[in-house]
Order: C-alpha cells, then structure tokens, then sequence
C-alpha cells in the first residue's frame, strides 16, 4: 500500500504483475480526502484512504490505519503485499477481521536511516539556519529527524508482525535479520520507469565537467556533501557545473539550508536548478551529464543510482546501505566514504579527466543495472515470493 504518486516503480511493477500474473488487483493508498474514494482503471480498483491532515503517513497518529483494515475486511484478499516499513498501514492485515496473507516490500528503512537525518551537520548548524516558525512547529530539518524517530518506532511494530519480508540487497537482509529475526527474507528486484531503458550515455555525448544530483529530499540525501566537493574541484576544473533536479523548497526546511551553503562558497552562478523532472527528462538530463553523484548518508536501494546506471552514466556514490552491491564494490560505479568530501571529489576528478574509465564504468553499470532489473525476472522473483507466503498466483503465460 505505497503513498501515491511517490513510488513510480510500485506502478512498473504493478504492469508487470498484471500481464504476468491471473489475479484481481486493489491498490489502496492513503490520500488528503476526507472520505473514501475508488475508481476502476485498466481492470485494477484503487482506493484513496481518507488522510484528513498534510502530514507525513508514518506519523505516531496512525491515521488510516482504521479504514485500510475495514478496505481488507470488503476486499477480502487472498494476500496484501504492503509497499514501505515506516507507516501504520503495514499492520492494516492484523487488525482487520478478514485473515489473510501478508508480505512487506523494503523501501527506505527508517529504523536506520532516522539517526543520520541530519548528515554530517551538527545539530547548531541546523539550529542557527532553521526559521523561528519551524523550530515552533518542528517542520524543518530538525522536525524531520523528530519524526523519522516516530516513525521508527512505528516501523518496529510493524516489521515485528510480518513473517515474509521482501529486500534487494544483503543490507536490507542484514536489517531484517536484526529487526525481525523470525521472518523469511525473500529477494525481489525492482522495475525501473521505461523511459530509463531507452536512453544510452557515450563519453562523447556528455556535457564535460557536468554534475548531476538529483534528491534534495534531507540532509540524509548529503547534498551539502557535493557542494563542499564542488569548491575543490572548482580549483582544477573552472567549468564544473552541478545541475540539480526535484522540488527545492528555497525559503525553509533542507533547501533553504542547501541554498544558504552555496550562497556561503560562492557556488550559485555555478550550479543550474531544474526543478520536477518526468522520467523522460530526468533519463535526458542523466544521458547528457558527465556523472552522477549520490552522497546519501543512509539508503539501502537507491533507485535514482539505478536510474543513472540503466542509462549509463558513471555513478560515483558513498558507501552505504545497499549501494556498494549496485556498484559492485567500485567496478561498475566509484565509491566514496561518507560525507568525505575530498575523496568525493577525487572520484569525480577521474571521471572528469579518463574519457576510458568513464566508458567502462558506464558500460558495467548498464551491463549489470540491465540484469538487476530485468522485469521477467523481477516478476518471477515476486510470485515465487507470494507463493512462499501461501498466495501461487496462475501465470499467464501458461494460458
């Protein structure tokens, strides 16, 4: 049960699912409205849970809890596959009446990821930059790793009541290993959007000395990381530019902190904001860019690494979580410690100046990105993960 709109692979998946797969589907998310809401698209029902207030959906409140185990009691399905750890709804099968199934599908794990919220920045840092009427609300930077902390707690009990688990990556075993021992960890590849698959990066159509970033989503995402990386390599390559794509809220919260960082080193004239990208330009944008830089402090499977690996483009990334096993630990991507700037750079630098190695990066990156998200496999991956958990869907395929 994903947020809407806020996992486009959950709607790759769901494709492949239906024309593999002889089954009725529901899809049931939680949305601002104030009652239930369904419609009937493409032979599958969706469902908007009522989410009267704007808040995150893993909040302590556990609003939608109610209405999501009274959807299953109507529904009565044969099995509930739940998108996400970090919100109430994955306990939406223990208290409805109607017993049933359940498998839980990893996404960001925020048991893990809460405690490095705010990067590498000191809590005084942070404090001295939020805006007075944040800190009141706690709705800032600040706010969010109050939160994520709530909604750890959240996740706890909800990771505690499944008995098959869905990861991508010996990470998110590891997690559920230490989180949940009882249950049965399952491996299952996720589906990236098309458009990704039908671009190709060559060193000779990229723009030189182009950096890509894409999440400015917390200070966990380490953009403040790339900008420090960004004055040193200023020093050697007085062209470089970063281009930064998703919605960047410049009067509070992490993106008013990023844009007071790169006011502070003299980095705005060299950075270009792209705002919202579809899949069709963000596969543009990876295709023309010299790298792509992910310096998360905490992630387990991130899919914009995928992204830019399906396309092509060399991948320079911490060391984190799950992303090492996408890399293949520094062969088809470079790696960095977290939050080091200077080795962030430093990997960029070679990028930058060995057209060879930026070739082979870019073609064991899409070599390796293309068979982890191959969607046959997934897909069969997935139904033999339902079948464990006692739900053997007929195949299409066979028919």
């Amino acid at each position: 049960m994903p947020r809407a709109m806020a996992a486009p692979w959950v709607a790759r998946l769901l494709e492949e699912l239906q024309a593999a797969a002889d089954c009725e589907l529901c899809v049931a998310a939680p949305f601002r409205v104030t009652t239930d809401r369904a419609f009937i698209e493409d032979g599958v029902q969706y469902v908007f849970l009522p989410q009267a207030r704007k808040l995150h959906y893993w909040t302590y409140r556990w609003e939608g809890l109610a209405a999501a185990a009274e959807l299953i009691d109507d529904y009565r399905p044969d099995l509930v596959h739940v998108h996400g750890s970090e919100h109430c709804l994955g306990l939406a099968h223990v208290q409805s009446r109607h017993r049933c199934r359940a498998i839980l599908s990893l996404q960001g794990i925020l048991t893990a990821i809460a405690p490095k919220a705010l990067g590498d920045l000191d809590r005084w840092t942070v404090f001295r930059r939020e805006r007075w009427i944040d800190l009141a609300r706690m709705s800032g930077v600040l706010g969010t790793k109050r939160t994520w902390r709530q909604g750890a707690i959240v996740e706890q009990r909800v990771l505690a009541a499944q008995e098959h688990i869905i990861g991508h990556n010996a990470w998110d075993r590891a997690q559920v290993a230490a989180l949940n021992p009882k249950a049965r960890y399952h491996h299952v590849g996720e589906p990236l959007r098309r458009e990704f698959y039908n671009y190709r990066w060559t060193v000779d159509s990229a723009r030189a000395e182009t950096i890509f970033f894409g999440n400015l989503a917390g200070a966990h995402k380490g953009g403040h990381t790339i900008l420090r990386a960004l004055t040193i390599l200023a020093k050697d390559f007085p062209g470089v530019t970063l281009r930064v794509a998703g919605r960047l809220d410049s009067w509070r919260g992490y993106g008013k902190l990023f844009l007071d960082e790169a006011t502070r080193l003299g980095l705005r004239d060299r950075m270009d904001f792209l705002g919202f990208l579809d899949a069709e330009s963000m596969a543009k944008e990876l295709s023309a860019a010299s790298v792509f830089v992910s310096a998360s402090h905490a992630d387990n499977n991130p899919n914009s690494v995928a992204e830019a690996q399906i396309v092509g483009t060399p991948v320079v990334a911490s060391y984190v979580g799950g992303v090492p096993e996408m890399l293949d630990d520094g062969r088809a991507g470079l790696l960095f410690p977290v939050g080091d700037a200077a080795m962030l750079a430093a990997q960029i630098s070679r990028v930058f100046t060995d057209r060879g190695l930026a070739q082979r990066l870019s073609d064991q990156g899409r070599q390796r990105a293309r068979q982890r998200h191959d969607p046959a496999i997934i897909v069969d991956e997935l139904l033999a993960a339902y079948s464990a958990a006692g739900c053997t869907l007929p195949s299409r395929r066979e028919s």
